[in-house]
Formats: C-alpha cells, structure tokens, sequence
C-alpha cells in the first residue's frame, strides 16, 4: 500500500510496451515518463553497433586480437585488478559493520536478530525458513559473539581473496554469503551499495577464476576469464548506469527546471562533504547545467560502448569516463564503498583482446537466470528490486490473456525465490519528478532528550549525520555509518518499507524510530555506541523528535553563525513537527499510541526547543508517545493486517 506504483509495475511492462496510447507522462513506472533516456541509450547502442559491423571483418579480428594496439592494458592484470578492489570493499564493508553490529542487530540493538529469529520459527516451519530468510550460520546459534565473528569471518574471507591463492573465487562466494546472512538480520545492510556488492561477489566467486598470490604472480589473475564473466561484468556496470540514469533524466536532457539538478542535490542528498558546500556556492547555474548534461552523456549514452564498441579505444574511454564520474561524486557525497565498487566493474573494459568460451552447463544455466532476474527487476529502483514481487495484487494480472498470465505469475515465483539472495537488482534511487522541484532544501531530523520531564531539552547528536545547524560536514566514506544514511529518510519519513526489501519483520513498523527511542531510554550502550552524544548518567523521561526544514547557510551567516543549515521561517516551509516519546514499557516489538500533547507539555518544549515561536503552533501536529506491549489478540490482528491471513 506504500508502494502504489509496485502494484501496476507488471502491467506497465506488459501492457504500456503493447499499448502505447495508454501511456501518461506522471506514471509512476518506467514506462510514460522513463523512456526518454532509454529511447536515448537505445539509439547509441544500435549506431554502435552498426558502425561495429560496418568495419572489415579481418580489421576487426586483428583488433580484438591485439590489446596492444589500443591502449596495451595487460588483460590478465587488468582483471586481477578489478577483482582484488571487490574483494577490498568487501572487507571495508565488513570491517565498517562490524563496529556497529551490535547497535544494529545485537540483543540490545535496534533490531535483535536472536528475537526475530526465534519468533519465525514460531512463524515458519523448516525447510521453508531456512529459504525463505537464509540467515545461515546464525539459524543454529544467534548472539552477540556470533554476530561479531560474522563480520570477522566477513573480513578474513575478503583479506584472503584479496591477497590471492588457490580457492580465491571461493573465498568471493563465501563473502556473498555471508553479506546475505547479515542483510537477512538487519534492513540497514541492504543500500544500493551492499546490492551491488553481492551481485558482484556472486558473479565473481560462479565465473571468474582464481587469483595468483600477491607474492607470486603480482595482481594478475591466473587465466583470462570466460566470455560469460565478461558480459556479466558488462551488463551489472550497463545495469547500474542506465538504473541511475532512467528517474533522473526522465524529462530528458534539456528540460529547463531539470538542468539544475545537480545544484539541488548537493544540498538534498544524505550526507555531503565539505566540497558540496563550497561547490554548491561557488559555481554558477551555466555549469550546473553544463554538468548535467556531461551526466546525461556519461549515463545514458556512454554504456552503449560496454556493450558494442566501435573501436575498442571507445571501450576504454568508456572505463575512464565512469570512473571519471565515480570519482566526482565520492568528492561531493559519502556513499560508502559505492565509488570504489563500481570502479572496480570498469576496469576490465580496459582490456581488450578474445577471451575464451569455456563455460560449464551449470554456469550456462545460472548465467541465464541471472540474466532473467536482472531484466525484471530492472523497471524498478534501488529500495523497491526485491519488494515488488511480493506487492503485486492479483487484480494486476486479469486484465491479460491466459498465457500472458501464466508468464507473469512464473515471473513473479521466480523473482520471489530470488529475491532474499540478492542475485540481481534493478538500480535508481530518484522517484520520477522530484527534481524538478528544485528548492535546494531539505527536512532535516533533529532528537532532543529531557530527565527532568521535559523542562530542559539537550541535544542526542548523530555521530555523521549533521543534524545540528553548526554540525561541519565530513568526509568519511568509505565506512558507512548505516543509522546515520538512515536518519536523512527518517527526516522525510519515507517508510521502512520502501528502504528494508521484503522482510515483513522489519517492515511492519513504518519507522524505525520507536525501536531507536527505546533502546536509547533504557539506555541501551550497544546504540549509544552508534551515537556522537554520551548516555546521560540519569535516568530519561522524555525524546523529543523534531522534523524541520533547512536549507545551506549562505557563506556570510556560515562565517558569523559557524552554522551549515539554516532552518527556513515557517511562513516559507510550514511549522516543524514534533514527536515527544515519554517513558513506558522498555517492550521493542510494541505498538505505539500518539496522544495529543498538553498545554503544559506544549508551551515546555516548544519554550525550550523553539523559544519565540512556542505560541505559534497547532496543538493537534504534536504528540506524545506510550509504548506497551502487544496483547495476544492484538498481535494476531496485526499480524493478518500487515502480513496477510496465513501468509507468516
């Protein structure tokens, strides 16, 4: 129900490819205002392809033969190369959740994963558990050492294919696996970045061969790999571009309120550097535009080149451009191992040359079903690959014909097995439209506590996420700091549901907040941990939660205020909202029960949060929460709500 347009997906790619008189230009899905920048990539690619086939076929051989005559990147060093950087973000993935898995997941963090594991075996019976979340290791013994020597194990299996040896590629699977155990516990783990990086694993640990040691052979791999592995690398890095691509250049390369995009987003985006703010500023909107439009190159036309080359120096340049970019974005925004990531899938178009068609039956069929998986979940963004195959109604597929019903209900079985594997993802984090309100703001989330029942007000900080007006901005990627990413959504209250995939478990709580209140009232040091601001010595009574709206001080009130957001005048934004959480039950899974604030309670805060404006506010926009635990028949009919009757 929070996803709408998950629902009509299915039949935006059926039924809009058929009927294209049916198309709007505000569809939510890929078809109607997505097409413009893949009718663009499209054409790049059929005239690549022709100019392709219009060389001599002995030119051609003789070039795809010679790596020398282009640019002379040795091609077995060329991919051990890129497989070594993914085997090294996935050690400083694992190495970066390991410092907070205990905040995150442990028996006193945020989401326990020994509760919710014991819960769905009350929930499931086995086999069909052990598919349908493959937690792994963790379904035998689940605590708080288990989780820690999950990520050491995370961090050893990466280092060893790192280094190299025999079995490396193995090591790579074994990191896959281990990725998919920790984002079954936890949907914090499962940013556009961790999916890229379990997709590459997977791929690299099926189909590409072994490393040689460090020691030995250098930073070469032992063979070439095979033409399979080849166009997996390929079609993920063609995946990823043109997913980013196809919400954010829906109007095209030229509207007008699209072309300072890139403006807005150095303040909108979830945790920028110090260089958004300076670039932000400093550069005027003629090259704010300029850039858009080398994105829109890079993005959309570029990728034709991974495919279908020309000349195999266009592959290369193709390699430097993406790389180019990737670079630029780690030096405005901190995205993790993202950059780093998707680099390491461009290496290899460096190399050039044949490679050999060696490929098992078996890496033929998974091959085949990768392919599958990725084209289905490509109409879909980033937060929603996994979870629309689980939010299609029925009343979707009656308006097809029988066959085409049979089609799409295999589809929708496949993609559903699949989905907690994280085999193959559709990318694109921009809903269609949202530049094109081009305010350059953003709602900011702020926490405040009280022990002295709501008297005085102090500050809970964020340890990355800038939440305070005189917050600096840093850089600290490639370590992702997963509460922190997280709170910028909460800010917006997007549902956990468009962020957490398919896991009903986490998903029937809209916010993750109440579980984060309470673990920090009872205090709970594992998520103190995670947190900049101390625990207080005295018990809390009350957490307020303040959404407002901010935008980039100017650089005259940064240098008199030392401050990084201006909070906007209510007359421009409209009144901040407020959340006041009061002591309760210390129960995790609980409902929660928003009651309208006092008089007393109301003129308290706001005096101290809000001073001038505390008489300027509707009573009605502020509560206060109770948390109390569930009763047995309220958890049987939240359970049928949320989850369908029978269905968990």
């Amino acid at each position: 129900a929070r996803m709408p347009w998950a629902g009509a997906s299915l039949s935006n790619i059926f039924g809009d490819l058929l009927s294209p008189s049916a198309r709007k230009p505000d569809n939510n899905g890929l078809y109607g205002g997505q097409l413009s920048p893949l009718l663009s990539f499209a054409a790049c690619l059929a005239v690549s392809w022709l100019l392709q086939r219009l060389q001599p076929s002995d030119q051609r051989a003789t070039v795809e033969a010679e790596p020398s005559t282009v640019w002379g990147f040795p091609k077995l060093e060329t991919w051990g190369m890129s497989i070594r950087l993914v085997g090294l973000s996935a050690m400083i993935s694992f190495a970066s959740v390991w410092t907070q898995i205990q905040g995150l997941s442990g028996e006193h963090g945020i989401y326990p994963a020994a509760l919710m594991l014991a819960r769905i075996r009350t929930d499931l019976a086995a086999p069909e558990r052990w598919f349908r979340f493959p937690a792994g290791h963790l379904w035998v013994h689940c605590s708080d050492r288990a989780l820690t020597a999950t990520c050491a194990s995370g961090v050893a299996s990466a280092a060893y294919a790192v280094w190299g040896g025999e079995h490396s590629s193995k090591a790579l699977l074994g990191c896959w696996s281990i990725m998919v155990t920790l984002c079954t516990v936890n949907p914090l783990l499962q940013y556009p970045w961790d999916c890229l990086l379990m997709e590459a694993l997977l791929v690299c640990g099926c189909f590409v061969p072994d490393l040689l040691p460090i020691h030995h052979g250098g930073i070469a791999i032992s063979r070439p790999p095979s033409l399979t592995a080849v166009y997996l690398f390929r079609l993920m890095l063609l995946r990823l571009m043109l997913g980013m691509a196809k919400f954010k250049f829906s109007a095209g390369w030229s509207h007008g309120s699209n072309l300072l995009f890139l403006k807005w987003f150095l303040c909108w985006q979830p945790l920028p550097t110090p260089l958004a703010y300076q670039l932000f500023h400093a550069l005027p909107a003629q090259l704010f535009e300029l850039l858009y439009r080398c994105m829109y190159c890079v993005e959309v036309l570029v990728p034709a080149w991974f495919i279908f080359a020309p000349h195999p120096s266009l592959r290369v340049a193709a390699a430097a451009l993406t790389i180019l970019l990737q670079l630029a974005i780690a030096l405005q925004g901190n995205y993790g191992i993202f950059n780093l990531l998707t680099s390491a899938l461009a290496i290899p178009l460096l190399s050039t040359g044949t490679f050999p068609t060696d490929t098992t039956a078996l890496q033929g069929l998974m091959a085949g079903l990768l392919f599958l998986h990725a084209v289905i979940s490509f109409p879909h963004n980033s937060y929603t690959t996994n979870a629309w195959p689980f939010c299609v109604p029925e009343s979707a597929l009656t308006s097809f014909s029988p066959g085409l019903q049979r089609v799409a209900r295999t589809t929708l079985a496949i993609a559903r097995w699949f989905a907690p594997y994280h085999v193959a993802h559709g990318y694109g984090v921009f809903t269609p439209g949202a530049p094109n309100h081009v305010t350059y703001e953003r709602r900011q989330l702020v926490l405040r506590y009280s022990v002295d029942g709501g008297n005085t007000y102090h500050p809970i900080k964020p340890r990355w996420y800038p939440s305070e007006s005189a917050d600096r901005l840093r850089w600290f990627a490639p370590h992702q700091p997963r509460l922190d990413h997280h709170l910028f959504y909460e800010g917006f209250e997007v549902p956990l549901s468009e962020t957490s995939h398919i896991n009903p478990y986490f998903t029937c709580s809209p916010s993750i907040m109440p579980r984060v209140i309470t673990r920090l009232m009872e205090p709970s040091a594992a998520v103190w941990g995670l947190f900049d601001s101390p625990p207080p010595t005295q018990p809390i009574t009350q957490i307020a939660v303040v959404r407002h709206w901010v935008r980039f001080a100017t650089p005259a009130e940064s240098k008199d205020n030392k401050a990084v957001w201006v909070q906007l005048d209510p007359s421009e934004r409209g009144f901040p909202t407020v959340e006041l959480y009061q002591r309760g039950s210390t129960a995790v899974q609980s409902p929660v029960n928003l009651v309208p604030l006092s008089q007393q309670e109301h003129a308290g805060f706001w005096g101290q949060y809000a001073g001038a404006w505390a008489d300027c506010h509707d009573l009605t926009v502020m509560t206060k929460c109770v948390v109390r635990p569930l009763s047995a028949a309220e958890e049987v009919e939240l359970g049928t709500r949320v989850c369908g009757p029978g269905t968990w």
